[in-house]
């Protein structure tokens, strides 16, 4: 049974998503770029799983650059980076196959009841293993580019196997898109504008446990980055920061890894296979 009692809308039905067709940002979502507008939905549904609502799975795969195909393909990018905390999609997404994909966490679930219920997990892991080059976005990531690595033999099977099926069908177009990172990284403006609640963390000590609350998407996951590394050496226990940002709402509770160094949300051992 899902875990999350999903709201799959039609994209040409959305009145939200038929504005971004011609696509000027005044039209977008606030707080995100015409590429990233329904990572929103992620954190919403992640925090409300009760009223989660994301896009139906549109026809064309991550290399397409329509607004509308190109969003639902970003949500995916933008949750692995900025959720689970991975800078290694294809390690990352190897692991959640050969592990059976686990379900037992929110995050986890939402994978399965989103992305592998449209079947949607195996063509971005192809894509992402046919790039020569990935970039993340700098917001989480020290590490910002990685190269392709060789696959153990089942793998580079499977990957032989999507190639022939796929042939003609999924070009790999680097340096045009998703493969460059600059789009998930596009959330918003990060400066704190005349009219924007100024980021402000409150912490405690004695429990480790912090509240960051901005603006916008990007200023959410950069103070992340600046303010959380900036608290007070915690003994003993890693410091658990909610995170808000005003245009979302909620969009979890993060720790910073103390074996990458990198923030994420939900149980470290989901954060690991992805790095």
């Amino acid at each position: 049974m899902p875990y999350f009692d999903l709201d799959r809308f039609d994209q040409d039905e959305d009145s939200m998503v038929r504005r971004l067709s011609g696509a000027t940002r005044a039209a977008v979502p606030e707080g995100t770029d015409g590429w990233t507008w329904a990572l929103p939905l992620v954190f919403q549904s992640l925090a409300s799983p009760s009223t989660a609502r994301f896009p139906q799975r549109p026809g064309g795969g991550p290399h397409e650059v329509e607004p509308g195909v190109l969003g639902y393909w970003a949500a995916l990018q933008g949750f692995l980076t900025y959720v689970l905390g991975w800078r290694r999609h294809d390690r990352g997404l190897r692991w959640w196959i050969d592990k059976g994909r686990p379900t037992e966490d929110p995050h986890l679930a939402f994978l399965a009841d989103v992305w592998g219920a449209d079947g949607a997990v195996e063509p971005y892991l192809f894509w992402v293993q046919s790039l020569p080059q990935f970039r993340n976005p700098g917001a989480l990531s020290h590490d910002h580019a990685w190269h392709a690595e060789d696959l153990d033999l089942g793998w580079s099977l499977w990957q032989t196997e999507q190639e022939r099926a796929r042939a003609g069908a999924h070009p790999r177009p680097f340096g045009l898109h998703l493969e460059n990172g600059d789009h998930i990284a596009d959330l918003g403006p990060v400066a704190v504008g005349p009219r924007d609640m100024p980021p402000r963390m409150t912490y405690n000590l004695a429990s480790h446990e912090a509240v960051l609350e901005t603006q916008t998407l990007a200023q959410a996951f950069e103070r992340l980055s600046t303010m959380g590394g900036a608290l007070p050496a915690a003994a003993g226990a890693a410091w658990r920061i909610h995170l808000y940002a005003k245009t979302v709402g909620f969009l979890g509770t993060y720790r910073q890894s103390w074996r990458t160094g990198l923030w994420f949300s939900g149980p470290h051992r989901h954060h690991s296979p992805g790095n």
